[in-house]
């Protein structure tokens, strides 16, 4: 039951933040019916920001249609969820959307791409432990500038970000045991600053490459990426390797 004034503050309130929960942790299965309710209600209030996380001792939950509508969304982040819309008949209007954040999330190659095409603001994407894809193909994102992609298996990850940052790519790595991925960042305007590889199939050739296109790096962090051997480096402010942050201006650097 809800009072007035706490009614008026739910309906009016674009987000609301709870802190100091006591109860159960759980919600029980039949609630989760009215967890889409809640999801539809805040997708008619134009809700600015929103965010899913379920458990993960639980299976992913199906997203409601209703949220691909979210025209105001400009910050969504799921946990969790699976994503079961048809690309062929369901419309997704993200076009404010600015941050997405993907986290144990079950979407196929064509849903993500499909995504990503509707998110014509999108400044943020972290992408981490998800299932169902192989491949992360990003083309015509003039806004993107900070991309993660985390454990999640991939095969493939191409970029054209003209205003890309910042890139992070992990995945677990053994010595015998590299998981193959074609990471190839396209020419842009020279704005990545950042770029973290861990577990990375990347070749000392497919390294010189990217120094090449970007020569404004100025934070490098690689670990377990077992296929480098020697690197050149120009101009580096900040070197980090396995953990050891050093400063350098170093052309060559022997792993």
């Amino acid at each position: 039951m809800l009072s007035k004034r706490w009614y008026y503050c739910w309906t009016s309130r674009p987000n609301l933040i709870f802190d100091q929960f006591q109860g159960d942790k759980y919600m029980p299965l039949e609630n989760y019916v009215k967890l889409d309710s809640w999801i539809e209600l805040a997708v008619k209030l134009n809700v600015t920001e929103m965010g899913i996380h379920r458990p993960y001792i639980l299976r992913p939950n199906s997203l409601p249609h209703v949220i691909y509508d979210a025209k105001k969304l400009k910050t969504l982040s799921l946990s969790k969820c699976k994503f079961e819309f048809d690309i062929s008949t369901t419309h997704i209007r993200f076009c404010c959307l600015e941050a997405l954040s993907l986290n144990h999330v079950h979407i196929s190659d064509a849903q993500l791409q499909r995504v990503i095409e509707r998110c014509p603001s999108i400044r943020t994407l972290n992408l981490y432990y998800c299932e169902g894809i192989s491949k992360c193909h990003i083309f015509g994102l003039v806004h993107l500038q900070y991309l993660t992609a985390s454990y999640c298996k991939l095969h493939s990850v191409i970029v054209e970000a003209p205003y890309l940052r910042c890139f992070i790519y992990n995945e677990y790595a053994e010595l015998d045991n590299i998981l193959p991925c074609q990471i190839a960042i396209l020419d842009g305007y020279n704005t990545l600053q950042t770029l973290e590889l861990t577990g990375a199939s990347i070749t000392d050739q497919q390294f010189r490459d990217i120094f090449c296109k970007f020569p404004n790096i100025s934070e490098l962090e690689l670990a377990r990426c077992y296929k480098l051997n020697n690197i050149e480096i120009h101009l580096i402010i900040r070197v980090e390797q396995s953990g050891k942050s050093h400063d350098s201006s170093s052309k060559f650097i022997g792993i």
